[in-house]
């Protein structure tokens, strides 16, 4: 985003998007696991979006979401939470296209909601707001979390039909994503928003200075 164009970046945007379909269409059909970057571009994709959004058109984003019943955020959240446990538990026609395709779509909507609340309306959305701070890493990290965890338990000898042990598969891969997304904020994506507040913050003082 540092080095295009912003309507450059948007066709960036839509060819992730689009370019990662065929990848997982072409690795399905050769019984091939869809584990690398062009397969899974779409996902850090649709993250970008809220991003770019934030960043490019800061005012109409803010009002969207300042407008947008608090109702259907809570929706959203769920919605987002019921995919995560109850999808992945399940085949079903072309879900290897439809799955990633479902959880970029509703988890752009989450982080969008959730990089608007602010942390002095009440402690629900302090909470909220905390977890916003990890929601990408959490949005990455979920379906290798959920992956790991179903092949411990299955090796584990634990049934997946069992209500119990769903709930608490479910409940440690939360748990997992959560714990892996601050650890991964605080040593990886943190020192790039600093980096990036340190050059906008430089290019500042060179304005002024070159003003004065």
């Amino acid at each position: 985003m540092l080095f295009l164009k912003p309507k450059k970046f948007l066709y960036l945007v839509a060819f992730a998007i689009v370019i990662a379909t065929p990848f997982r269409i072409f690795y399905h059909s050769h019984g091939l696991v869809s584990a690398d970057l062009a397969s899974n571009l779409d996902y850090f994709a649709f993250g970008a979006i809220p991003a770019y959004l934030y960043v490019m058109q800061s005012e109409y984003f803010e009002k969207w979401i300042s407008y947008s019943p608090y109702a259907l955020k809570i929706f959203t959240y769920a919605i987002a939470a019921l995919l995560v446990i109850i999808v992945p538990q399940y085949d079903f026609p072309y879900k290897y296209i439809i799955e990633p395709l479902c959880f970029g779509i509703i988890f752009m909507f989450v982080i969008s909601f959730l990089t608007g609340i602010k942390t002095i309306e009440s402690k629900s959305n302090r909470l909220f707001s905390y977890l916003g701070t990890f929601t990408y890493g959490m949005y990455i990290y979920h379906t290798i979390v959920i992956n790991l965890m179903l092949k411990i338990f299955s090796m584990s000898g634990l049934a997946e039909d069992n209500t119990f042990n769903l709930f608490l598969l479910s409940s440690s891969s939360l748990l997992l994503t959560i714990g892996i997304s601050i650890a991964s904020y605080h040593l990886f994506e943190k020192h790039f928003l600093q980096l990036g507040e340190k050059s906008e913050n430089s290019k500042v003082l060179a304005s002024i200075r070159g003003n004065s």
